[in-house]
């Protein structure tokens, strides 16, 4: 994203909405965040600002994604479960454009719950990512054999325990 939002800019008319749908920290986590952090620039993702000076956070609606895919072949993506795309404004307001995008997610045979708590949801995913992807890896199991093994899950807990009490300090 950092490569292209330069050429962004020609695309974006004055009512363009930009839908932020990806993995991971997002860019825009601290703009119209409200708290301390309000408009600070995360560097380790939006190297110099270039994403932020090239889309407004006004025009952002957050989204995480949960739809889970896997490599078939080079360059042959498989589509594995999921279809829900929780989004919700920057700073927690019910819009009008939240509901027009749920509803066309829905009409497309999609979920598209409206967050009010974005970032919330974006963490939740953060930490159960953060703690069954290289529990994945390590044992080649799938997240539903992780959870209902007693030593995995024990840990899969655990690791998101301590990964939360960290964020909160």
């Amino acid at each position: 994203l950092t490569a292209i939002a330069p050429q962004l800019a020609q695309l974006l008319g004055p009512e363009t909405t930009v839908v932020s749908a990806q993995n991971g920290i997002p860019w825009w986590y601290f703009q119209r965040h409200g708290g301390q952090w309000d408009g600070a620039n995360l560097e380790s993702v939006d190297p110099g600002g270039v994403i932020s000076k090239t889309i407004d956070a006004s025009r952002i609606i957050g989204c995480v994604v949960y739809p889970a895919a896997r490599i078939a072949e080079p360059g042959i993506i498989e589509h594995t479960e999921g279809d829900r795309f929780s989004i919700g404004e920057l700073d927690g307001a019910s819009s009008e454009r939240c509901k027009q995008l749920s509803a066309a997610l829905i009409r497309a045979g999609l979920k598209g719950p409206i967050r009010s708590r974005i970032r919330h949801e974006l963490w939740v995913k953060l930490l159960g990512n953060m703690a069954f992807n290289p529990l994945s890896a390590i044992t080649r199991a799938t997240m539903v054999e992780i959870a209902t093994h007693p030593e995995t899950s024990t840990i899969a807990r655990a690791m998101m325990a301590e990964a939360d009490s960290i964020a909160r300090e």
